[in-house]
């Protein structure tokens, strides 16, 4: 349409309607990079949004009793209609996911909320985070680190930040370099405790989310990398503990003392 429309622009004036189509085309070709670099579906849905606009004209009343008139396979080849099958209501659906599970299942009990430093999330949610702060506390800031979901809301309860150039190890590690730079950066700063989240109850919605999944997908495969010095102790307040591997030393599990000595 970029095309089309600029070609059409040397021979003439364009009207409104293809000005403001011109414009949108070229917006959306400037945001595809940063959309196909990082495609998430909370941001997506701006960048789909804009096709509405540009295929305005199948909503056009005329357009719909021409349809009407017309055979039902000259129908079905229309590229508008195409856009509206295949664009429109797949973004509608998917944007509006929550919502239709409601409907289709009226019968799921509703969730508890609870609001932690100004945020409200589940009281599930909040629960974990308070024991996680809690335990997070009793521990030697200068030799513990931590890894979670709930990065961000943890340091506000907490009032702990991890000694690394990134606070949200799976939100702010992109590519390879950045996982293997992290890696380095743990075993400069040797923790004696390495705190990631615990396996949850699976029984909690919260736990089946998507962001929840690749959370503890990174997690796992930065344990895998971290074996070499570090080896994993007790699960405790919604928290697996790794510890620093010491030669013929018996580990300290205690809460409260963990990394403490």
């Amino acid at each position: 349409m970029i095309v089309s429309s600029v070609l059409n622009w040397r021979l003439r004036n364009l009207e409104f309607d293809e000005s403001v189509k011109l414009g949108l085309s070229a917006t959306i070709l400037t945001w595809a990079g940063y959309y196909v670099n990082r495609p998430q579906s909370w941001n997506l849905w701006t960048y789909q949004f804009l096709y509405l606009f540009l295929i305005a004209d199948f909503f056009e009343p005329r357009l719909l009793s021409r349809l009407r008139r017309r055979s039902i396979g000259a129908a079905i080849f229309d590229f508008r209609i195409a856009s509206l099958a295949f664009v429109v209501v797949p973004m509608v659906l998917s944007m509006n996911y929550s919502i239709l599970l409601a409907t289709v299942f009226p019968e799921r009990p509703e969730t508890t909320v609870a609001t932690v430093s100004g945020v409200s999330m589940p009281e599930y949610s909040a629960n974990v985070l308070h024991a996680q702060a809690n335990f997070l506390v009793s521990q030697e800031a200068s030799s513990t680190l931590f890894f979670t979901r709930h990065s961000y809301s943890l340091s506000l309860v907490a009032h702990r930040f991890n000694p690394l150039p990134v606070q949200d190890g799976f939100g702010e590690t992109l590519t390879n370099s950045d996982f293997e730079s992290l890696v380095r950066e743990i075993y400069r700063v040797s923790p004696r405790v390495i705190l990631f989240d615990a396996p949850g109850d699976r029984s909690e919605v919260a736990e089946h989310s998507a962001i929840s999944f690749y959370y503890m997908q990174f997690f796992d495969r930065l344990k895998i990398r971290l074996t070499e010095r570090y080896h994993p102790g007790p699960t405790t307040s919604s928290w697996q503990v790794w510890q620093l591997q010491v030669p013929d030393r018996k580990p300290d599990v205690s809460q409260g003392r963990l990394g403490s000595r």
